[in-house]
């Protein structure tokens, strides 16, 4: 099971704006997980745009509290949890994460 998510980008369109005159293009957004998974498919959003995703930045925290980090591997997100400063945990399975900004770069096509 993958996540449930919905992406919405910052750009009118859903393409990848080229930096300039290189190979190179970012897209932005808003990540809303709604039911957090840790069985990972690929964000065919984020994916799709880009020939290699080269970095992808999250926001550090989501708009419910869990510690967010972009997972290369995957193509993901991945939530944490910490309790009283001990070593973070993974989110829950079903855990609603909340809203995550993101920019990603990559290679364009």
């Amino acid at each position: 099971m993958a996540d449930t998510y919905t992406i919405v980008l910052d750009q009118r369109n859903a393409q990848a704006q080229q930096l300039g005159n290189s190979n190179f293009g970012v897209i932005s957004g808003i990540i809303t997980i709604t039911s957090y998974a840790t069985a990972k498919v690929a964000y065919a959003e984020i994916a799709g745009a880009f020939k290699v995703v080269t970095r992808v930045v999250t926001d550090g925290v989501s708009s419910a509290g869990f510690h967010t980090r972009w997972d290369p591997v995957t193509g993901t997100i991945r939530a944490y949890v910490s309790a009283n400063g001990a070593v973070d945990t993974q989110a829950s399975v079903g855990s609603g994460l909340g809203a995550i900004g993101f920019i990603a770069i990559g290679q364009l096509g």
